[in-house]
């Protein structure tokens, strides 16, 4: 057997596969926390909740502090990133791909779920202890829409601003695994074909939705987390990553865009780890491994609980610049105390309920022996 045939064989072995899949990417679960509290960070300030805070900074605080939405860009390359982990190596059947939908839908419907119910309660609490604050208006049309990830498409508004990102998550992984399905016994084909289309978004060939609320402009966030994953798995890819990302991020670059400068620096950081065999170590700081723990819980939670916390803050203290930190500080503790209390009685639930939906965890073969012959 030649050197080669060994390594691809070892490579893809179930047990090697099963040996990663028991290895926590540290790096992943506290970049998800970072990105989980910089999102908490920028509902500060578009909530005007911390205005005189702003007011009083230097400017360089003043723009960082405004753009820490660009915390959703980091989510979906570690979402493309880890959908590619979890199906890699699988025969992907029209019933594996079934399986993998109710898998994620299991995983991610619970806590969400809540969230929506959370959202509208605070939301007629609120009116009904605010003086001259109206009752939200909800509809049971736009609930059901919610509950099925369609509300952006069937133009339904969205209860909670957080809610919009579910939406595309859901489109990435449906679109991923049959790219997957149809790529048969050569799925890196099919993902080097999506990523090349992809980029007509960042680079401007393309503009704008197809339709309302679709994934399309915002693809090339989630599959170049998915390629730099191949290309960790797969090294003949590695040229393809490479200048994958360095085309989004000069595109980002030349037009101005953050959201895909990001999404390109995220998946430089994500590729140089696996490169140098860090992203099992990288970031292993208690404090970012909890908060990558509850990140879920946190950013679907995280919206009406600051409301709620600086709304009868100030209507203790009053505002001013001090109060608006100390209540930045006890906010962000409540929202992170509630986001491990939905974790722990809600999505460890869920976690444990997606995993008796197995996937087929063996590779074909026959593809990695043709490929170590080619």
């Amino acid at each position: 057997m030649s050197r080669r045939l060994s390594i691809l064989l070892a490579d893809d072995h179930p047990a090697v596969l099963e040996g990663l899949s028991k290895k926590r990417f540290l790096l992943v679960d506290a970049l998800r926390g970072i990105a989980a509290m910089s999102v908490v960070v920028f509902h500060l300030v578009q909530g005007h909740h911390i205005d005189l805070f702003l007011g009083g900074s230097p400017t360089w605080l003043t723009v960082i502090l405004e753009h820490c939405h660009l915390g959703v860009a980091i989510f979906f390359v570690l979402s493309g990133f880890v959908i590619a982990h979890s199906l890699y190596g699988k025969d992907v059947t029209l019933s594996l791909a079934g399986r993998f939908m109710l898998r994620r839908s299991l995983r991610l419907d619970p806590p969400y779920w809540i969230a929506i119910v959370l959202t509208i309660g605070f939301g007629f609490m609120s009116a009904h202890f605010v003086a001259g604050k109206a009752l939200p208006v909800v509809t049971a049309p736009q609930i059901v829409a919610h509950m099925f990830y369609l509300q952006g498409i069937l133009g339904y508004p969205y209860i909670s601003d957080v809610f919009w990102t579910l939406c595309l998550e859901l489109q990435f992984y449906l679109v991923y695994v049959f790219l997957l399905l149809g790529g048969g016994k050569h799925p890196g084909v099919m993902l080097v074909t999506a990523g090349i289309i992809s980029v007509a978004w960042p680079i401007g060939l393309l503009s704008g939705d197809v339709w309302q609320a679709l994934f399309l402009p915002l693809w090339h966030c989630f599959l170049v987390g998915s390629v730099v994953y191949w290309a960790w798995r797969k090294p003949s890819l590695m040229p393809f990553c490479g200048l994958f990302i360095a085309v989004i991020a000069a595109s980002a670059a030349y037009h101005g865009n953050w959201f895909s400068l990001v999404c390109a620096a995220t998946a430089l950081i994500l590729l140089l780890s696996v490169i140098t065999n860090q992203i099992f170590s990288m970031m292993r700081w208690r404090l970012l491994q909890v908060l990558g723990a509850v990140s879920y819980s946190l950013y679907l939670s995280h919206n009406f609980v600051t409301g709620a916390s600086f709304r009868v803050g100030y209507l203790l203290t009053g505002e001013t610049i001090a109060t608006e930190i100390m209540w930045s500080v006890i906010t962000i503790a409540v929202c992170v105390a509630v986001a491990y209390a939905i974790w722990r009685w809600v999505e460890l639930s869920s976690i444990a309920l997606s995993h008796l939906v197995k996937l087929d965890n063996r590779p074909d073969r026959s593809v990695l022996v043709k490929e170590a012959r080619a």
